[in-house]
C-alpha cells in the first residue's frame, strides 16, 4: 500500500536549532563551505539515519561520525560541475550555470514523484523568490519529460505564476552534487529532497538535505541564509 504523501518517513535523528543560518545542525543536514564535503555529509547522513541496535552500536556510530567530520575537513572537496545545462520539458527553455554568473543560484532537487509537498515547496519559492534580489531559483526533477510536463501543467493550473521545472536525467546532477540516494518513497528508491545555494562564482556555500519528504527548507530561513551570505561576502570591485 502506498503511504500517504508526506507520511513516508525513515528513521532519523532529531534536528536541533541553529543560531547561524548556515551553521551545521545536529544532523549535519545543513552546512556551509567551511564544513565537510558533500560525500562526507552523505556518509554521515546514512549513519545517522540508521536506528542503533544497541548502546554500543550507537557509540560506534557517533565515533564514526566524528571521524568522518574530521577527515572530511582535511580532504579535498568532491568535484562538482564547473558548468552544466538543463532543459525544461514544458517549453524547451534552458538554464546554463555559467549564464547565471554574478548571481546566487538555488538548486532545488525535487523528488521523483507527484507529491503535493514538492508542489507546495515549488510554488512557495516561485511566488516569494522574486523578492530576493540577484537570486535565481532552479527547480530540478529526475522524472521523464512527459511526467515533468504533466507535473508542471498541474502546478500551473489556475495559478498566474508560471514555474519552469528542469529535467535532471537519471538524477545525474543530484549525484554530481553528492545528494544522498536510497530514500524509499512510493515504492521507489530516490534521492532525498535537497536545496543547494551557489554563490555568484558558482561555488556551493550552503545546502539543506531533508531526512524525509516533508523536511524542506522554509523560504524564510532560506531568505535569512541569503542575507547572511550577502553580508559576509566581500564588496564587489
Amino acid at each position: 500500500m502506498t503511504p500517504p504523501c508526506g507520511k513516508d518517513r525513515i528513521g532519523g535523528p532529531g534536528a536541533g536549532p541553529s543560531n547561524s543560518p548556515h551553521a551545521a545542525t545536529a544532523t549535519n543536514r545543513e552546512y556551509s563551505s567551511h564544513l565537510p564535503t558533500p560525500m562526507t555529509v552523505m556518509l554521515i547522513h546514512r549513519i545517522r539515519s540508521t536506528r542503533p541496535r544497541s548502546a554500543g552500536h550507537a557509540r560506534l556510530g557517533a565515533a564514526l561520525t566524528v571521524f568522518l567530520i574530521v577527515t572530511g575537513l582535511l580532504v579535498a572537496a568532491v568535484p562538482v560541475p564547473a558548468d552544466f545545462t538543463v532543459t525544461a520539458p514544458a517549453d524547451g527553455s534552458e538554464f546554463r550555470l555559467s549564464g547565471a554568473r554574478g548571481r546566487y543560484v538555488a538548486l532545488h532537487f525535487l523528488l521523483k514523484t507527484e507529491c503535493p509537498i514538492c508542489l507546495r515547496h515549488t510554488r512557495d519559492y516561485a511566488r516569494r523568490g522574486p523578492g530576493l534580489t540577484n537570486v535565481v531559483q532552479v527547480f530540478l526533477k529526475p522524472d521523464s519529460e512527459e511526467e515533468i510536463r504533466r507535473w508542471t501543467s498541474t502546478m500551473d493550473a489556475g495559478d498566474p505564476i508560471k514555474v519552469t521545472v528542469y529535467r535532471d536525467p537519471e538524477a545525474a546532477l543530484a549525484d554530481a552534487y553528492g545528494i544522498p540516494g536510497g530514500y524509499a518513497f512510493h515504492g521507489q528508491k530516490v534521492h532525498y529532497p535537497a536545496l543547494i545555494l551557489l554563490d555568484p562564482a558558482g561555488k556551493e556555500v550552503f545546502r539543506h538535505v531533508g531526512t524525509n519528504n516533508s523536511d524542506r527548507l522554509p523560504f524564510d530561513r532560506f531568505a535569512a541564509v541569503v542575507k547572511d551570505r550577502k553580508t559576509d561576502a566581500p564588496p564587489e570591485p
